[in-house]
């Protein structure tokens, strides 16, 4: 005995379109089996909300739980590799910070240019162009502005 199949025609937004045509490419189906699919699949997870058994509620519970304490765990490693990073950049910055003043201090007995400039006016210099490179200018550019102390 065959069954008998009805057609409904469905309108989807491009949100759900994108998302029908990923699923469509992950699982390898058509289009149409991948809605009849997903249609399947939502009606079964609402059926578990709607028409919930003291078992189906315990399992739920029970899954819910898992993903909090899951959830839990990666954020405290997310905070602990964020912290790790901060600690790994920061030393690397004071190095830099150190090895900068320690060349102005030497620039300045080396280049007769700079025997009349304060320390200060060079680093203040470098720190500006510096600045200008992080916020997105090109290095090109920042040297072509001026600084350097010179």
């Amino acid at each position: 005995m065959a069954t008998s199949k009805t057609v409904k025609t469905v309108r989807l937004d491009p949100v759900l379109v994108d998302k029908v045509a990923a699923y469509c490419a992950t699982t390898g189906l058509k289009e149409a089996s991948a809605l009849r699919q997903l249609i399947e699949k939502g009606l079964t997870t609402e059926g578990l909300s709607l028409y919930a058994t003291p078992l189906g509620q315990f399992v739920r519970d029970l899954m819910q739980g898992q993903l909090d304490l899951f959830r839990e765990e990666l954020e405290e490693r997310n905070d602990d590799l964020e912290n790790r990073l901060v600690k790994i950049t920061a030393k690397g910055a004071k190095n830099s910070i150190l090895s900068a003043l320690l060349l102005t201090d030497l620039s300045l007995g080396l280049i007769p240019a700079w025997k009349d400039k304060l320390p200060d006016e060079i680093w203040q210099a470098y720190s500006r162009q510096a600045g200008e490179y992080q916020s997105g200018k090109s290095f090109r550019d920042v040297k072509a502005g001026g600084g350097g102390g010179a």
